[in-house]
C-alpha cells in the first residue's frame, strides 16, 4: 500500500523530459558506436540525404526491419571516403542519398529468411553481409532539391536491371550511373557487378562484425506479414 502511495506521488515525466531521455538513449548508442569504430553519417556529412529503406516497409520484405530512429552508421574509415565522394559530387550540384549503411546481423538473417535464396543473399551459415561490418553502403544520386536522379532500377530490385554495367538505351541513366560510380571509385570504393547501388570499402582493416545488442539498438519484433515474392532473375551475390 505504501509502495502504491509513493508511486502515485512521483511526478509524471513531461514531454520535454521524455524527449531528453530519448536523446540520452541515442547519445548512448552513438557513444557505443564510436567505441566500435562506427560513426553517424549525417554528423560528418550534414548535406547528405538519408533514407534507410529497412527502417520503412518500402523494401522487398514489406516489413520495417530497423527501428524508425535507426542511426545511419558506417565504419569511420568508410565514412571518411563517403565524405570525399560527396565533396566530388557537390561540385556537380549533386548529393548522395543513403539507402543502407551499417546493418545488424539479425537483419541480415531476416533478409535471408524472406528471400530464402543464396542467389540474392549470403547464407548466414557461410557469412554475413559487409554491411554488418559497416564497410558497405547503398547509395544513389539526388539533385540539390533532394530529388532522385534516374538510375537503372530501384533499390533491391533483384533483376538484370540492377547490374552495375548498364547496357540499356537511356543515355540519361547511363550518365547518372557513371557519375555516381566515378565519384565513389575516386573516393576509394569498389563496386559489385549485380547491384549498381552497392559500394564497398575493403581497406577498413579494423572492421569487425557488430551486433545491435552491442550498440544498444532495439530492433522491431518479428512480423507475420508475408514478404513480397522475390523475382527469380539473373543470379546475384550480395556481399
Amino acid at each position: 500500500m505504501l509502495l502504491l502511495s509513493l508511486t502515485l506521488l512521483l511526478p509524471y515525466p513531461s514531454q520535454g523530459q521524455a524527449k531528453k531521455n530519448s536523446t540520452l538513449t541515442r547519445i548512448d548508442i552513438l557513444n557505443r558506436a564510436t567505441a566500435l569504430n562506427l560513426a553517424p553519417v549525417g554528423t560528418l556529412i550534414p548535406d547528405i540525404v538519408i533514407d534507410l529503406k529497412y527502417a520503412t516497409r518500402d523494401n522487398f520484405t514489406s516489413q520495417s526491419l530497423y527501428p524508425p530512429d535507426m542511426p545511419c552508421l558506417l565504419h569511420r574509415m568508410t565514412l571518411s571516403r563517403l565524405k570525399q565522394a560527396q565533396k566530388i559530387l557537390r561540385k556537380k550540384k549533386l548529393r548522395l542519398k543513403v539507402w543502407d549503411a551499417y546493418r545488424p546481423p539479425t537483419v541480415h538473417r531476416q533478409l535471408w529468411a524472406a528471400a530464402k535464396s543464396s542467389t540474392y543473399l549470403v547464407p548466414p551459415e557461410k557469412g554475413l553481409s559487409l554491411h554488418c561490418y559497416g564497410v558497405a553502403v547503398d547509395v544513389t544520386l539526388v539533385d540539390q532539391d533532394g530529388q532522385e536522379l534516374l538510375m537503372p532500377s530501384r533499390h533491391d530490385e533483384f533483376s538484370s536491371s540492377a547490374s552495375s554495367t548498364y547496357t540499356g538505351p537511356n543515355k540519361v541513366i547511363l550518365r547518372n550511373l557513371k557519375t555516381l560510380q566515378k565519384a565513389m571509385k575516386k573516393a576509394g570504393f569498389s563496386t559489385i557487378k549485380d547491384e549498381w547501388w552497392h559500394f564497398t570499402n575493403m581497406e577498413a582493416a579494423s572492421a569487425k562484425i557488430i551486433t545491435a545488442q552491442q550498440l544498444g539498438i532495439q530492433l522491431p519484433g518479428k512480423s507475420t506479414r508475408k514478404a513480397k515474392p522475390v523475382p527469380v532473375a539473373v543470379p546475384i551475390t550480395r556481399p
